[in-house]
């Protein structure tokens, strides 16, 4: 490679490109390779994930046929002269790789890889970037050269090889909050219908999370359909009431209002800006009234024994296992053993699912 040295206008486009790359918010993968052919004129690339095995999946590419790709990962992966890199004990610690760091251009030519593989595509040079942050390989990305275009050059790699970390950290903070954001859909989409109320307060008891049942309750007690923030005011008139302090020594508390079930426990999470922090977390349930059914012809249609129309009582008030099984003085297994039994007679799966299904048939 010829030697060369960044320049002002090198140094410039470097900074642009890693204040582009840190603010992208949504495709990430693609946008960095339209940036790169946009900065620095890499016009075939390639840009891969890695999984937690090491192994690359998922590519993204610019000016490189798709069809090329999945051959490659197909097969063509396993003899890629750059594949050990991923390997935990690879001798290769450079952040940016070039084909002659390993083996020879006459060598190269004779490899599978390339004379099964990129030849057939017109790609003879590449620079490799494996995205490294710490111990762990989150991606890497290939940039390749037509034989008539020319090799990379030495102001190629100092390029590259600067934008390597902060291409990998942006890429940890992207997967980051794309993950969070996937917890977060996936609890509201757990909890939405939920025929059990959830609400999550911090210390000060304002509201963190809560879920729609959580507000339909709440509105129904206080029987005004208008009320803009049933869930605060309901939880104000509960606490005012429990006088629930976090220095209370019991697993949880429970309370009542109107025909509404609250237990009320807490727990400690960690939190990026203050460390330790506790909150609180209130399960609402409808308590089961007879109306034009009673429990009892529930327990008959279903045939449900004394024990088990006891144990639906509790799981209704929100008890666990646990709490069931020391309320009623009898073993956690006996309690598994009941529900395992109630579920099969009412035919449902979970807890939230046989709450429903009470309240349902007594309305």
């Amino acid at each position: 490679m010829v030697k060369s040295q960044l320049s002002k206008k090198d140094y410039e486009k470097i900074l642009e490109f890693i204040t582009q790359v840190q603010n992208i918010k949504t495709n990430f993968r693609s946008t960095t390779l339209k940036n790169l052919s946009d900065f620095f004129g890499y016009n075939h690339l390639t840009f891969f994930l890695a999984d937690n095995n090491g192994h690359f999946i998922d590519p993204v590419v610019t000016n490189i046929n798709p069809d090329s790709i999945k051959t490659y990962i197909n097969y063509y992966h396993s003899t890629d002269i750059f594949y050990a890199l991923k390997e935990p004990n690879s001798t290769f610690k450079k952040n940016v790789i070039t084909i002659t760091d390993i083996m020879t251009y006459r060598q190269f030519e004779n490899t599978e890889y390339y004379r099964d593989f990129l030849r057939l595509d017109n790609l003879y040079y590449e620079i490799a970037v494996p995205l490294i942050l710490g111990n762990n390989l989150l991606g890497g990305i290939g940039v390749f050269n037509p034989k008539e275009s020319g090799n990379f050059t030495s102001k190629d790699v100092l390029i590259l090889e600067k934008l390597s970390r902060f291409i990998s950290g942006s890429l940890n903070n992207y997967i980051q909050v794309n993950q969070l954001s996937y917890q977060e859909k996936l609890l509201e989409n757990m909890t939405s219908q939920c025929p059990i109320g959830l609400v999550v307060l911090n210390s000060n008891h304002s509201i963190i999370y809560s879920n729609n049942i959580a507000k339909d309750f709440c509105l129904d007690i206080l029987n005004d359909k208008s009320c803009l923030n049933p869930i605060e005011h309901v939880m104000n008139k509960l606490f005012m009431e429990c006088n629930y302090r976090q220095t209370d020594s019991y697993p949880f508390l429970c309370r009542s209002i109107d025909n509404y079930k609250f237990k009320i426990t807490s727990s400690i999470v960690s939190n990026a800006f203050t460390g330790l922090e506790p909150v609180i977390h209130i399960y609402i349930t409808k308590e089961i009234k007879s109306n034009n059914r009673t429990l009892n012809d529930i327990a008959s249609s279903y045939n449900l024994t004394n024990r088990e129309v006891e144990i639906i009582t509790l799981v209704s008030k929100g008890l666990s296992n646990k709490e069931i099984s020391q309320s009623l003085f009898i073993s956690y297994h006996t309690v598994k053993t009941h529900m395992e039994n109630i579920f099969k007679k009412l035919q449902v799966d979970n807890r939230a699912s046989l709450i429903y299904k009470i309240n349902n048939n007594i309305q």
